[in-house]
Parts: structure tokens; sequence; C-alpha cells
């Protein structure tokens, strides 16, 4: 809330006061009961905005904390499964893992680069393992 809109309801506030007062001695009309009732439950309803407000926000801020965390949990383990492709690739692998063993450019070349292409087939040999395993 902004500090004009904080002054603006103590205004309100001050305001209700003086016709709750000024009807208790007797100063004023029936037409102020009703103004007073509705500034009251504008002021209410403005209150329970605002308690909802802090709320929502508590509640947003727990769940950027929990997204970041979750963010960093999925970088940690996309290199754990990046390192687990790399001990793949340097071992003897089946064709139906990597298909670049047919041209044996894996097992003759110690390239990165070739190396590289082999973790991306590791990593889509493991990834049509576990979409097929889903299927049932």
């Amino acid at each position: 809330m902004t500090k004009e809109q904080r002054e603006a309801i103590e205004i309100i506030e001050k305001m209700i006061k003086s016709y709750i007062e000024a009807d208790e001695c007797g100063l004023s009309n029936n037409d102020f009961k009703y103004e007073i009732k509705a500034m009251q439950t504008l002021l209410s309803i403005i209150k329970e905005q605002e308690k909802e407000i802090e709320r929502l926000t508590k509640q947003s801020k727990v769940c950027d904390r929990q997204a970041q965390q979750y963010f960093e949990q999925t970088i940690y383990l996309n290199k754990i499964i990046d390192l687990m492709a790399e001990y793949i690739a340097n071992r003897d692998n089946d064709q139906d893992i990597c298909t670049h063993q047919i041209a044996e450019w894996c097992e003759d070349e110690e390239d990165g680069v070739l190396i590289e292409v082999c973790r991306k087939c590791i990593k889509q040999y493991f990834e049509r393992q576990l979409n097929s395993s889903e299927q049932f």
C-alpha cells in the first residue's frame, strides 16, 4: 500500500470517528448513519484485501524459492547425467546405444567433439528407454 493510500484510509477512519462522536452527541441526523456504515464497510474490504495481498506475496516468495531450488537441482542432475554419459562414452558401447559406432568414430578418435556426439547418442538411448517404459 502506498503512503497516499494509507493517508486516505487514516482520513476516512478519522471522519468515521468524528461522525460517530457527532451522532453520540446528538449533533447529526440519520444520514450520517448510512455514510458511516458505508465507509466502515469499504474500510473493512480494503483491510481484508490488504491481508490477502500480504498472504499472496508471502506465498509467492515461497514459490520463488522452491522454483530456484528446483532449477539448481535440475542443473546439478544434468551435470551428473553429463558425467555418466561421458563415462559410458569412453567405454565400448553396443550399436543400439551409439549410432556413430558403425563408422567407428567414437573409438578411433580422441577428439572431444566426437565424444560429445556419443554423449548425445547415449542420452537419446536412455530417453528412448524411459519413454518406452512410461508407455506401459
